[in-house]
Order: structure tokens, then sequence, then C-alpha cells
């Protein structure tokens, strides 16, 4: 990560067993003096997937969990993003993409308007993504 002194906060998603990456990141924005907050999904016990209830308030843009109404707070605050997540099966996990499917809501994140999508979080100014991968023993 290169440093930019733009960036007033950082908002870090973990979502991976290698908590050295975890660990790591926070020491490097700690010793350029850059604030941030965390969100680690499995330490925040973060269900992935939609029961009934949140899936009922899905067209109006609400939620019933209140780890997303927590997210979303953190979101609208921070204007750098950082991902750390493995890549499994090609793809990123499940609950990453559960993350953005219960999180970055309609009216919350974008609207659609007469000519396409109009986000809402004008505040990100970049996004950074560190994904490991799993390799052969030796390598």
């Amino acid at each position: 990560m290169s440093h930019c002194s733009k960036f007033r906060w950082n908002l870090i998603y973990f979502s991976n067993s290698y908590a050295q990456i975890f660990t790591k990141v926070q020491q490097i924005l700690k010793a350029r003096k850059e604030e941030f907050s965390a969100i680690d999904l499995y330490w925040d016990n973060f269900n992935p997937a939609y029961d009934t209830r949140e899936l009922s308030l899905f067209k109006a843009g609400k939620t019933s969990d209140p780890n997303v109404k927590k997210y979303q707070k953190l979101l609208k605050e921070a204007n750098r993003r950082i991902f750390i997540f493995p890549v499994w099966w090609n793809d990123t996990p499940a609950i990453i993409k559960g993350f953005i499917d219960k999180v970055m809501k309609k009216q919350f994140a974008y609207n659609v308007g007469a000519t396409g999508v109009i986000g809402h979080l004008k505040n990100i100014q970049r996004v950074e993504v560190m994904t490991t991968l799993p390799h052969p023993p030796g390598i």
C-alpha cells in the first residue's frame, strides 16, 4: 500500500484466517498515523445470508440486521476501503459476497435513475483489495 495523506479515515474489511495480514495492515496505518476502523466479519458473527425478515425489507433498502446498520455508518465515515480476503474456488468468499449484498443496499449505496445507477457513497476516494491464495507446500 502506498502512503497517501489525503485519506482521513480508513476502513478495513477483514475476512481471512491469516491474521498476520490484518495485523500488518494495522501496523502500517498506525505508523503512518492514519486513523482506521476495522470490520472483522467473522469476529462480528456476520450472517451473509438473508433471512425472511431481512428479505422482506430488501425492496425498501431497509435492514433488520444490527451489523448492517453499524457497517453502513462506518461506510459513510471512511474515504478509503481496504478489503482483505482469500480467493476460494476462483471467487470471493460467501461472507464477502453477502456483505456486499446486505450492506450496499439500494437507497443507501445507490439508486437507479433514468440513465443508470446513481452512487451515494461519494466519500469513497480509493478501494484496495488484498487477497491470499493457497499454494502447494514448498512454494
